[in-house]
């Protein structure tokens, strides 16, 4: 199952020259100004309806600045990134980190406390082992990921946020930021464009939606939500918030009759074998993206209670997978 995010607003396209947009997952239908480019290994797409495409284009190109640095701050893949470099370090001990990362520490332990580890941002053992089944076609063996979940603990970390402070209690705890960075990154880079001047803007990152103020004369963006590859089931318009996606994908290993999805359950260390794509309404994408991640591995019966106790949370699509 896909899950499609659609796009529209009034006005004329003006894309970025040289860029093939290509088979995005968020189709654009017709928009003021866009701009793309590849990002934290996705497609990334910035809408931006001002009357100055001057402006646009250099409010663009800010915001693909910062996108840029808060990968090398979250990316679990690169060595060097600061996450990285951090879980190298000697644990039981405080190290100063930079803003962005005491930030990010700050609110995804939140959010993997109030999941109740459903989003558990320590997963990054689980990640790891789990990546290296994709890629050989054999999931681990019960061993492994009973080693992996003895990493695994949103409590193992504390962060002094104001101070830029971070503590890991124990060693062998990595960060995975999978579920969050890119709603985050879309969050930092629609704040940007609000600084250039341009708050009348919606930023995509793979599906995860910052969306700032609506179009000139709109209430908000229309946004189409389709399941798989149909038609929109439900439009809407969104402004001031953030929307993400997760469920089944085209990411997933199938093996001995089973189907794995890549999506990982924090609290079992395992892949989840079931279908459920959601659709989640936040004030913020990073929260957005990290309750979306959630829910899926909840699923429709008790994940469909989570978003009351939080503020400014709603559930816009669901769907069980045949």
């Amino acid at each position: 199952m896909i899950l499609l995010i659609s796009i529209s607003t009034a006005g004329c396209s003006s894309r970025d020259p040289g860029i093939d947009l290509g088979q995005a997952e968020a189709v654009i239908q017709c928009t003021p100004y866009e701009y793309a480019r590849i990002r934290m290994g996705t497609r990334v797409r910035i809408l931006i309806d001002a009357g100055d495409e001057h402006q646009a284009r250099q409010a663009a190109q800010a915001a693909f600045r910062s996108i840029t640095r808060l990968e090398m701050v979250l990316s679990d893949y690169n060595p060097k990134s600061e996450i990285r470099l951090l879980e190298e370090k000697l644990h039981g001990k405080p190290h100063r980190v930079s803003r962005e990362l005491a930030s990010a520490l700050s609110r995804s332990l939140e959010l993997s406390s109030e999941t109740g580890g459903a989003f558990d941002v320590t997963c990054g053992s689980l990640t790891r082992l789990w990546r290296v089944a994709f890629e050989t076609g054999q999931p681990p063996g019960d061993e492994d990921i009973s080693t992996a979940m003895k990493s695994v603990g949103w409590d193992r970390v504390e962060v002094d946020e104001q101070a830029s402070i971070v503590t890991f209690h124990e060693q062998g705890t990595t960060i995975d930021f999978g579920g969050f960075g890119k709603g985050m990154a879309a969050d930092v880079a629609l704040a940007v464009l609000a600084e250039h001047g341009c708050s009348r803007a919606l930023v995509d990152i793979g599906g995860d939606l910052a969306i700032g103020d609506p179009p000139e004369g709109r209430s908000g963006w229309s946004v189409g939500i389709a399941l798989d590859s149909g038609r929109s089931t439900r439009n809407m318009d969104a402004a001031n918030c953030g929307i993400a996606t997760s469920g089944d994908s085209e990411q997933f290993l199938e093996h001995g009759g089973i189907r794995y999805s890549h999506v990982l359950d924090p609290r079992t260390g395992r892949a989840l074998t079931t279908g459920y794509a959601v659709t989640v309404l936040a004030g913020d994408a990073a929260t957005a993206d990290a309750l979306a991640s959630a829910l899926s591995v909840l699923g429709p019966g008790s994940g469909s209670r989570l978003p009351g106790s939080l503020d400014g949370v709603q559930v816009v699509s669901d769907s069980t997978a045949p």
